[in-house]
């Protein structure tokens, strides 16, 4: 279980996010919804600890991995993020995040992407990583590509890429920061299929995604956010069907 309590981030004294409490549950799709800039990608990142929270607290299966109340001092900070970074890496094999942009390595094949995570991460042999990268790729259907460089690849068949990479490691929880936003729209419908496909294997994820009827199909929960803060944490079919807040209505509105 990942669990967030009391985060706060600023960026120059702007409060991005604000009393952020969740709980992200073994085998639990979470999906983060909400109108741009309202804080969505940034408590992603704050889960990845890629932004560190101005205050607060994140636990991992109950180790406190990082602590600061809104008193804490610049000495504090310094040593709570000292022993943040102790841990980061093991915490990053577990919690993977695929970005909106890729993040693929263009300088190297497409093969080459997958392989050299599985082993400088997981330590295993060229023919290993090869045997496992072979079969993710003809999963998605890129076996014929995998000697071409990355840079070759459409849009959507990055994303799949970086998608099929981070599964290889094996992540106990998946953070998916708008997976489909850099893609033309014929080609957001493969990546959604993949997740679906990943999610429905039982792979813990966390979703901001501004595709409402992927977010109703995939989830086992949904939040709402705007400013900076969650309005909203509901099934799907209380989100979507049943909102309470004023401001949900509002959104949905304007969107379905």
């Amino acid at each position: 279980m990942i669990k967030l309590e009391n985060i706060y981030k600023e960026f120059k004294k702007l409060e991005v996010l604000k009393n952020i409490n969740l709980e992200i549950q073994d085998g639990e799709v979470v999906s983060i919804i909400g109108p741009s800039g309202s804080g969505k990608s940034t408590l992603l990142r704050c889960i990845n600890f890629l932004e560190i929270p101005t205050s607060g607290k994140i636990t991992y299966n109950n180790d406190v991995l990082f602590y600061l109340d809104q008193n804490s001092t610049k000495k504090e900070r310094s040593i709570a993020i000292n022993n943040l970074e102790k841990e980061i890496n093991l915490y990053r094999e577990k919690v993977g995040m695929v970005f909106q942009n890729f993040n693929i390595f263009n300088n190297l094949t497409v093969l080459e992407n997958i392989t050299l995570a599985l082993k400088e991460v997981k330590k295993l042999s060229a023919e290993e990583a090869e045997k496992i990268a072979l079969a993710l790729l003809e999963k998605i259907g890129l076996l014929s590509k995998a000697n071409s460089k990355s840079t070759k690849l459409s849009g959507g068949e990055k994303q799949r890429l970086a998608i099929i990479r981070a599964t290889a490691l094996k992540p106990e929880y998946l953070l998916f920061d708008e997976p489909t936003s850099a893609l033309d729209p014929e080609m957001v419908k493969e990546v959604l299929d993949l997740i679906k496909e990943i999610v429905s294997e039982g792979m813990s994820a966390v979703i901001v995604t501004h595709e409402m009827r992927f977010a109703y199909e995939v989830s086992d929960k949904v939040i709402f956010m705007d400013k900076g803060e969650i309005v909203e944490i509901g099934t799907p079919e209380e989100i979507f069907n049943q909102p309470k807040s004023d401001r949900l209505k509002e959104f949905l509105e304007k969107i379905l």
